[in-house]
């Protein structure tokens, strides 16, 4: 039997189909708001209908969906996650939450679909998208674009910042010294830059090297202008470098014989001197 619908009822139909696709496009008309990762997961509710656009680093493909309290389903959206651009991942707890909540749909959002198939993970990517929904206190963004970004943090850059941060908890200065120096290049994103520089230079600064750790400060002031620690560091070692060095007998102890050339190395790290081309921000 051959169905035959009223004409009113087809016109219906094209033009709720022709809606769907109109609102897909229409979003895209709106300027979206910079801001970073850690902004929207720190107060998702007032992000809530905005359009956002934001730097992160990419974590996988996920399987993320609630068809009950959002439209985010598995058969009209592929789902993904990613880390904060400035978000601390060399550290256990950190790389354990990236943000789960990105969508992109399955139809109308071709090329985005191909992007993020095709990204590895670290890999930096520009999101401009729209918070949809907030739930359990993470925002649920439909993702409109993405757009890779220069400067890739490398697994082996990571591996030496753990085991830095490491050492560094016990007190093993000049081994947390040997990782960082092996941890720099001068294509890291800034933040990581920022960070091997401070932690190198609270390590010169544990074992009295006044000289190298404001050195190392410094640089790392002009990656994070913001950071008290460091500010707190540097200070100390420009105005009473005594107290911040490392009295307790062990510290520093425990360093093979083959480790001892290091400090050669550290005092001269792998980034290029500041005011060069290659030591300006990793963006």
């Amino acid at each position: 039997m051959i169905r035959r619908f009223h004409p009113h009822v087809l016109a219906l139909a094209l033009f709720a189909t022709a809606g769907l696709r109109a609102q897909i496009q229409d979003d895209d008309l709106y300027e979206p708001k910079d801001v970073t990762m850690e902004q929207v997961r720190g107060n998702a509710t007032a992000f809530k209908n905005v359009h956002i656009r934001f730097t992160c680093q990419f974590h996988g493909i996920g399987a993320v969906h609630n068809p009950f309290f959002t439209r985010f389903t598995r058969a009209d959206f592929a789902n993904f996650a990613v880390w904060g651009d400035n978000q601390k991942i060399w550290n256990e707890g950190e790389y354990q939450n990236p943000l789960p909540g990105l969508f992109v749909a399955k139809i109308g959002r071709d090329e985005t679909l191909k992007t993020i198939y095709q990204l590895q993970r670290y890999q930096r990517i520009e999101v401009t998208g729209i918070v949809r929904n907030v739930f359990l206190d993470e925002p649920w963004i439909e993702v409109f674009s993405v757009t890779p970004v220069a400067n890739k943090v490398s697994i082996p850059t990571l591996t030496h910042m753990h085991k830095a941060v490491d050492y560094m908890a016990q007190r093993k200065w000049a081994l947390a010294g040997s990782e960082l120096n092996q941890a720099m290049t001068s294509e890291l994103p800034t933040f990581y830059q920022g960070w091997i520089h401070a932690y190198m230079g609270e390590c010169f600064m544990r074992l009295g090297k006044a000289d190298n750790a404001r050195t190392q400060l410094s640089y790392a002031m002009d990656f994070l202008p913001n950071e008290l620690s460091v500010a707190q560091n540097l200070q100390t070692v420009t105005h009473n470098p005594k107290a911040g060095i490392d009295t307790m007998e062990d510290a520093g102890k425990g360093i093979p014989k083959n480790l001892e050339p290091v400090w050669v190395a550290v005092e001269e790290p792998r980034s290029a001197p500041r005011g060069s081309s290659s030591a300006g921000p990793g963006r």
